[in-house]
This record gives structure tokens, sequence and C-alpha cells, in this order.
């Protein structure tokens, strides 16, 4: 069964840069860490928000960003990347995470990403049509807004390959975003679970047995 998922492994850090009255600002990389090579014409960013005002949501490129080696050298310029912005009936895990806007960055350059190169430098930003005032990076919005460096995973921004999220960052897209994802367990598993694939998410009316064991700590006083 296709449930939109991939196991594709694509690494995703996103650093918000700015929030101001009428806008955010943020950049992203997506680092092949795969073994097979990926053409960036395949990879495509998500990130929600979740505006109140009624206005419509202007999502830009600043900067598409290039290909940088394993050593950081810039290899190539990433060209034709776009952003568009899609409206939806507001959904969250909560009244306090709700999204109704959901911000897609793709790019046509076809030029392919090698294993442990990176599509580096995606610099977007996001504002209301006429620059009208509203609150980015408030508690409401479901893509979270800081500011400043370091880059790093968020589960509420997401990479998808060839349309298919990618489920390394154990991704959360807003309940009503199919296809979600989720994350591997780790610990101690049992090896032959350890090698499975991460197919998707199970159905809501399907029940699940699991058993959960933790080390027993001992007493320094137990005879």
């Amino acid at each position: 069964m296709d449930l939109g998922l991939s196991s594709t492994d694509l690494d995703l850090t996103v650093s918000a840069n700015a929030c101001y009255g009428n806008g955010a600002q943020n950049y992203f990389r997506v680092k092949n860490a795969d073994t097979a090579a990926v053409a960036l014409s395949d990879i495509t960013i998500k990130y929600w928000i979740n505006d109140t005002t009624g206005n419509a949501v202007v999502p830009q490129i600043w900067y598409g960003g290039c290909v940088t080696d394993a050593g950081g050298t810039c290899v190539h310029q990433v060209s034709n990347v776009t952003a568009s912005a899609a409206s939806f009936p507001a959904c969250g895990p909560d009244a306090n995470h709700q999204a109704n806007w959901e911000i897609t960055i793709t790019t046509a350059d076809s030029t392919v990403l090698d294993p442990g190169f990176t599509w580096s430098g995606v610099q977007s930003a996001v504002n209301l049509s006429g620059y009208q005032p509203f609150t980015p990076g408030s508690g409401t919005w479901y893509s979270g807004c800081g500011s400043g460096q370091p880059f790093k995973e968020d589960p509420h921004f997401a990479v998808y390959a060839q349309g298919k999220l990618v489920t390394s960052n154990g991704i959360t897209p807003p309940d009503c975003r199919a296809p979600h994802g989720s994350q591997r367990l780790t610990g101690y598993i049992s090896p032959l679970f350890a090698t499975a694939p991460l197919v998707g998410p199970v159905p809501a009316s399907t029940p699940v047995t699991m058993a959960v064991s933790l080390p027993v700590r001992v007493p320094a006083d137990f005879p």
C-alpha cells in the first residue's frame, strides 16, 4: 500500500532568522544522507502557518541556495526556485498549534544532489498581501519562528522526495495534511524490526499490541 511516505534519507534543517510585524523569514538546507543521488527537482520543502486576519499569504524566495559538497564549497548555484501558498480549513493537534496555510518550496533545477552533498542557504519569506500587519512566529503558528543560528531539525517543517514525505526527521504535518510522518524509536529493539522499512502510520481503527521493558535498577543496599 502506498501511503505517500518516502524512505529516502534527506536531512532538513531550518534556521528561523527573522520574525517581524508583517512577515517571517526562514533559511533551509537539505542534506542528502542517502547512498543514492537525488535530483533537486525531486525535492520539496513545506511548512505551515496560521493566519486569522483573512488576508492572502504571499511567499517569496529571496535566494535559491547552492549545492555544496562535503567540504562546504558551493559547486552549483540553484536556479528556478519558487514558493507557493495554499489555504485550507484550520487544523492542528490543539488550539495553540493550528495552521491554515501551507507554503511549498520547489525548484525546476534538475541538478543532481550527490550523497553527502547539501542544498544550502534556501532563503524564503512570507507576508500578508499588501504587507498588512500580523503576528508571525506566535504560539498559534504550527511552524515555529525563532531567531538566529544554528540550523536544527524541526518536525513542523517537512521535506519531500518525489512528492512523498521523508520520514527521517520524524516530521509531523498538521493532522489534516496527509501524509503524516513518524519517528523511529531508538534503543533495544529486535534486529528484525530494526531493519524493517518504515511504511507509514497504522489506521486509527487497528489495535496495536506492544511491550515495553526497562532495565531493573538494583538498590545499592540490596543483599
